[in-house]
């Protein structure tokens, strides 16, 4: 796969692979809802079931089910990851807790409007604001693009 056209003009890139575990840990989390459609992280997948509450994995594979897999989420934690990169250097994954800590301080609308998906179809936030309020008028045309995804 080309990743960087050497005939171009431009500045070389640099890109840097590295893991965190607020990262891994949602990761894990999407694996886990489905477990056969990463056939190499199956048989952990089948383990680390065994080894959870009936309960937990029904709300695991509620979350998978209902929010892309859990990609939204992994959305926001990845952007948590990349500013640790950024602002800790060589060991961004190091501090779990602070991770988590930045997880748990996004209000409550940003969460929402990011858990939900609403960005990647170009949903206002005013659209999000007027559900919060009164969510027995949200219209099925204003939820149309998102449920085809979720």
């Amino acid at each position: 796969m080309l990743i960087i056209n050497p005939e171009a003009q431009e500045p070389k890139q640099s890109i840097y692979f590295h893991s965190d575990p607020l990262v891994e840990l949602v990761a894990s989390l999407h694996v886990i809802g489905d477990p056969e459609h990463h056939e190499h992280c199956e048989s952990w997948a089948i383990k680390a079931i065994s080894h959870i509450g009936k309960t937990l994995r029904s709300e695991i594979v509620y979350f998978a089910t209902n929010y892309s897999q859990w990609l939204f989420i992994m959305d926001i934690v990845t952007g948590i990851a990349c500013d640790n990169w950024k602002n800790e250097g060589d060991d961004p994954g190091s501090d779990i807790k602070g991770s988590i800590r930045k997880f748990s301080e996004i209000n409550d609308f940003d969460f929402a409007y990011m858990f939900l998906g609403l960005s990647a179809f170009h949903i206002e936030r005013a659209v999000l604001e007027k559900w919060v309020a009164d969510p027995d008028r949200i219209s099925t045309a204003e939820l149309a693009p998102v449920t085809v995804f979720i």
